[in-house]
């Protein structure tokens, strides 16, 4: 019983600092669950890629869409909700690789069957 439990937290906190990146346009269930297994699996800093306004200009009901800082605000204010000791590093996320492609500190990159391909493209 104490081995199950010990194998659970260890899958927990279990990487030093991720990478999620997103739209996150009105903030609706599935990218709190995203952000929550994000911040499930960060023990030290989440790098937060919000998808900038220019790269949403062909976007369909784009005038639907909020601004960017709105956007980015509410992703921050909910992973703060649920891990407020987690340093949270926003950027703007101006191609769908970001700065996952570049940096050197990120141990893994939190992904959606929608953004799979992106893994893809920064594994390669």
């Amino acid at each position: 019983m104490q081995e199950q439990a010990s194998e659970k937290t260890n899958s927990l906190f279990k990487y030093n600092t991720t990478v999620v990146a997103g739209t996150f346009d009105h903030l609706h269930s599935g990218h709190r669950l995203l952000l929550t297994q994000t911040a499930l699996l960060t023990k030290n800093k989440i790098k937060l890629g919000v998808t900038s306004d220019a790269l949403l200009v062909n976007k369909k009901h784009l005038s639907l869409i909020e601004n960017f800082e709105t956007r980015k605000r509410e992703a921050v204010n909910f992973l703060v909700q649920l891990n407020p000791a987690v340093e949270i590093e926003v950027f703007e996320l101006n191609d769908p690789i970001g700065i996952a492609g570049k940096s050197t500190e990120i141990d893994a990159c939190i992904l959606t069957r929608e953004t799979e391909k992106g893994g893809v493209m920064i594994n390669n």
